[in-house]
């Protein structure tokens, strides 16, 4: 089997039908031979898996896992585990898939490619118009420290479909209890990659909507970013070559760039304090800014790099003056 679509379901009986039917309604492409749908239902209290598996007992090539609610990377290391697929492609629940996209697909997974980088749209709930984004469209395979010179790529899991060998042979997983679980896992995975090729079209609807953990704020995402940063910073110096690793710490700035901006807004004494203590025990921060694609983080970290290192205090000071 080619391909395996591995579909977290928690909370979702609004969005689910939806993308599972955009899944199995695929022209050129048979469900259970050249691919599998796994549906992993992460201890759901809506009624989201009894959709899932009504719409399973009728199509050969869906099978729905229940497990106790264990969150996003919990769900999706799960229908890894369970995939049959020689690739993996994780979609989320509340989004779907384009019509015709896997008939281009699918010939593309060949010849050991690691990851087959897609283009995606962005849906607005609210009814605002969709927007099509091509962020990067090379000709050819590149090596992942190819595409890190390039400027390396969109961190969402589903924008990626990766190879289940790959995967294992590097002992990737996605870390369990953390929001913004993309951002960790997906530098690692795009930097180690031998062969990484590109779509030529939409395959991808990336819904937005309002009252997602990621349109919210809480406090959790502020400590969940620190391990985000943490983990970037101790990859970058186990692996990556100091040639690239300018152009890769990008990957660091986007996550530590929020943690700063979620602490201030939060106006939490304490939330402040240990975001202070943070950026004081890795000193790596101010480096990450200078190194930014960001003209205005760039500034940052060689302002702070001028007064000491203190990058806490000087993003506070623009943050007082920007909000």
């Amino acid at each position: 089997m080619k391909l395996s679509i591995v579909i977290p379901v928690y909370g979702v009986e609004k969005y689910i039908e939806k993308c599972l039917l955009s899944c199995i309604n695929q022209e050129s492409a048979c469900l259970g031979v050249d691919y599998e749908i796994i549906c992993v239902n992460d201890g759901t209290k809506d009624k989201s898996a009894v959709l899932a598996r009504s719409i399973a007992d009728k199509h050969e090539g869906i099978i729905v896992i229940d497990q106790e609610n264990g969150g996003l990377s919990a769900a999706r290391n799960t229908g890894t585990a369970a995939a049959k697929g020689e690739y993996i492609w994780y979609v989320d629940s509340d989004d779907y898939i384009e019509p015709g996209s896997l008939a281009r697909i699918l010939p593309k997974l060949k010849d050991e490619v690691d990851i087959l980088q897609l283009h995606y749209r962005l849906v607005y709930e609210n009814g605002s118009p969709s927007k099509d984004v091509i962020d990067c469209a090379p000709v050819g395979a590149f090596t992942g420290r190819e595409i890190t010179e390039q400027g390396g790529l969109a961190t969402p899991a589903p924008f990626s479909v990766l190879r289940s060998k790959y995967l294992k042979e590097n002992g990737f997983k996605f870390l369990k209890g953390i929001y913004h679980e993309d951002m960790e896992y997906k530098p690692r995975v795009f930097y180690l990659a031998d062969k990484i090729v590109f779509d030529d079209g939409i395959s991808y609807n990336y819904l937005q909507r309002e009252g997602t953990i990621m349109s919210t704020f809480r406090p959790k995402r502020i400590y969940d970013l620190m391990v985000v940063v943490n983990n970037l910073l101790d990859f970058s110096h186990k692996h990556v070559d100091d040639a690239y690793r300018p152009k890769w710490t990008n990957y660091v700035a986007g996550p530590l760039s929020q943690m700063l901006y979620l602490a201030y807004r939060s106006k939490d004494k304490r939330v402040l304090e240990d975001t202070k203590q943070f950026v004081k025990e890795h000193p790596d921060c101010c480096y990450v800014f200078t190194c930014s694609r960001s003209k205005l983080l760039r500034a940052l970290g060689y302002i702070s790099k001028i007064l000491g290192g203190n990058l806490f205090a000087v993003y506070g000071i623009l943050y007082k003056l920007r909000y």
